[in-house]
């Protein structure tokens, strides 16, 4: 009974559209967490509300999140979250330790920042991968076969879109599966017990580049791989159509 209230079981577009905009309000615009930041602020002080606003509304969205995806998916969905959020907010405070003081007139609020900036990241991920996949490109095929002109030429470069950010999502989940194997604690190298203590900074920077590049070079080879194939199943699609006009 619950499963036909799952965005991807709505069967209206233009309703779980809606809905999914409505859901993602925290992430368009400010308002709903300026609101809520008011309410809490006599009681928990004008910093401390502004981050439990936005806590507040990550857990609701994560909530829906988990309610759309299930378990499994959405804990795989959460990890990447996490990771980008850390990695983010550390370097970003990395970056303010080695920057001149001066440049940042107001510590408080430059903490504040980042602090919001990891719930909002940690709301941004989870919920975007459930929207896009919300969605069936192959349903958004089969209509756009019987469409005509502009409509079909549209649709189907939507279908297509939308299976690539699909297929990328997909993408992530396994390369994190992959980096939590190889690396459990996900921010540490496994082998770094034999760093001496005073290299231990050298290397591990060098880790972490090394890391970052070799994450970049994956996701762009497994994301773009099938992207040809897709492209031309689109385009059969649309001769076939224009032949049958």
């Amino acid at each position: 009974m619950l499963d036909s209230y799952k965005f991807q079981n709505i069967g209206s577009w233009w309703l779980k559209l809606a809905l999914l905009l409505l859901t993602g309000m925290p992430l368009f615009s400010t308002l709903p967490s300026s609101a809520v930041a008011v309410g809490l602020k006599e009681y928990f002080g004008e910093a401390l509300a502004e981050i439990l606003s936005v806590a507040t509304f990550t857990l609701i969205i994560w909530s829906v999140c988990l309610f759309s995806l299930g378990y499994r998916k959405f804990l795989e969905y959460l990890a990447g979250a996490f990771m980008m959020a850390l990695t983010t907010v550390l370097l970003g405070a990395l970056i303010r330790k080695l920057l001149p003081v001066s440049i940042f007139h107001d510590s408080q609020a430059s903490s504040i920042r980042l602090l919001k900036l990891f719930y909002n990241i940690l709301m941004v991920f989870p919920y975007s991968l459930m929207f896009i996949n919300s969605f069936s490109a192959g349903n958004l095929i089969k209509r756009m076969t019987g469409a005509r002109g502009h409509t079909r030429n549209l649709g189907l470069h939507l279908a297509l879109t939308l299976r690539i950010f699909q297929h990328v999502g997909d993408v992530i989940s396994r390369l994190l599966l992959i980096w939590k194997e190889e690396h459990p604690q996900l921010l540490l190298p496994r082998h770094r017990k034999d760093w001496a203590m005073l290299s231990i900074p050298f290397f591990y920077s060098r880790w972490l580049l090394q890391s970052i590049i070799q994450w970049i070079f994956a996701c762009i080879i497994l994301a773009f791989e099938p992207i040809p194939v897709m492209v031309e199943e689109i385009e059969q699609l649309y001769d076939n159509g224009e032949k049958d006009d």
